[in-house]
């Protein structure tokens, strides 16, 4: 069955629900809504622990500050360093934590 359809652009595409099927069958999580969860809920932990650990990191770096810790050493720019990962590992797992949130809204 042959179906022609219009897109939010204004293209016509013409696909058979053969196609549509097929191309949704090669991504089996895509379809299992408890995949699409579970990673969900495992970005989730996965930006609290970051976050956790860049939060430590600052701690860290304040109380050396306070103890007259000189900020430009090495071990300060350690500190610096695993925050600013810490921080962009956060972000990316909390775009991802959205990501299969939206995949799960769409799929029903």
């Amino acid at each position: 069955v042959q179906t022609l359809t219009r897109c939010k652009s204004g293209t016509i595409v013409n696909l058979s629900l053969q196609d549509v099927d097929n191309s949704l069958t090669s991504k089996d999580w895509w379809h299992n809504r408890d995949k699409i969860d579970r990673l969900s809920s495992l970005c989730s932990v996965y930006t609290a622990l970051l976050a956790l650990m860049g939060l430590a990191a600052a701690i860290a770096q304040h109380e050396l500050i306070l103890l007259e810790t000189d900020p430009r050493s090495s071990g300060m720019d350690w500190l610096k360093l695993v925050n600013t990962l810490a921080s962009l590992g956060a972000c990316m797992a909390l775009v991802g934590h959205y990501m299969f949130l939206v995949y799960a809204e769409r799929m029903h």
